[in-house]
């Protein structure tokens, strides 16, 4: 969550366990503004926050920190981490306010690695938001401003996306989601709507809000991508503004589902920030109010809210990122 630490959730959302930041237990996250999660498949979870990085074991309730040091080139690059993943070999990138890093946990260092061509100045306004890995194990690079970028860990270096005629890179300038479908196709999201890009053929279409349009997706600032694992062809798509979108991409049909203050059974908040389809094929969502669980038979949305610590509601919950553990 944006403010209230990590949250972690039973199978049908009815409590939550909270690891929050404590001024007065070195044993607890370093912050409460969590920006992105990484779940190991050994249970243990990679927590970045607008001050570094953690690790939760819960298991042993244990917590380690690790924070940026500017005399220190193997410290964390920048203080707020925005982006994690985990590739197919174990190791662990990161995405901050001043580039992409590599974790080495066994010297417990970070080797930071930065576009030159681009940032002369060490990447220090080159805000990582997104990693992907590409089915040739290079990493998908989403920016704040840059765009997006190719990164081979095996030459240790980056490429802007070859492919993009002149133009096409204004829209793609600002990257906040990045999602890959079954068939190789890139679906990327940011201040410009939905912009499909092949690799080999550069930007093959885009799905942008038309208020003449109802068939358009709700609004132009697209804030989470997710890949339906249950029906081919579906792309769920949350808005900054304008609430949760389905894309059906073999008929172009679009469907919406948005905030009605006056129904309960509505999506909590306008603004989805995060979503994710659990194993058992439910759709969960984190907006500006909480988390909500879609419930596509009935139409509806059910509410979770942590009444504990958020009398209100959850009102003053934003909920950032979704993952399940095992």
């Amino acid at each position: 969550t944006s403010g209230a630490g990590l949250r972690f959730a039973d199978a049908e959302a009815t409590g939550f366990t909270t690891w929050a930041h404590d001024p007065i237990d070195g044993n607890s996250l370093d912050d409460n503004f969590v920006r992105s999660v990484c779940v190991e498949n050994s249970g243990r979870v990679w927590v970045g926050t607008a001050l570094g990085l953690n690790l939760v074991d819960r298991q042993t309730g244990s917590v380690r920190h690790w924070r940026h040091d500017p005399a220190r080139t193997t410290r964390l690059g920048r203080a707020s981490v925005e982006a994690l993943h985990m590739d197919g070999s174990g190791r662990l990138w990161l995405g901050a306010a001043g580039g992409l890093s590599l974790f080495e946990e066994g010297s417990n260092t970070f080797r930071r690695f930065w576009d030159d061509a681009t940032e002369s100045t060490g990447g220090s306004t080159r805000i990582v938001k997104v990693i992907r890995e590409t089915r040739d194990t290079k990493l998908m690079i989403g920016t704040e401003g840059y765009g997006l970028k190719l990164f081979d860990p095996g030459s240790k270096s980056f490429s802007a996306f070859p492919i993009l005629r002149p133009g096409e890179d204004n829209y793609l300038r600002k990257v906040t989601a990045l999602e890959q479908t079954r068939d190789g196709t890139w679906w990327i999201g940011g201040y410009s709507g939905l912009t499909r890009l092949d690799r080999s053929a550069g930007v093959a279409g885009r799905i942008v809000h038309d208020p003449e349009n109802p068939n358009s997706i709700s609004s132009n600032l697209v804030s989470a991508i997710f890949v339906d694992r249950t029906r081919d062809g579906i792309l769920w798509v949350g808005t900054m503004d304008a609430g949760l979108n389905l894309v059906d991409r073999q008929t172009g049909r679009v469907r919406h589902w948005r905030h009605d203050p006056a129904r309960t059974t509505s999506l909590g908040r306008a603004s989805v920030e995060a979503l994710h389809m659990d194993r058992s094929g439910r759709l969960w969502l984190g907006t500006a109010g909480g988390l909500s669980l879609f419930e596509e038979t009935s139409n509806t949305f059910r509410r979770y809210w942590d009444d504990v610590t958020e009398p209100t509601g959850g009102s003053g919950v934003i909920v950032k990122v979704i993952r399940e553990t095992r």
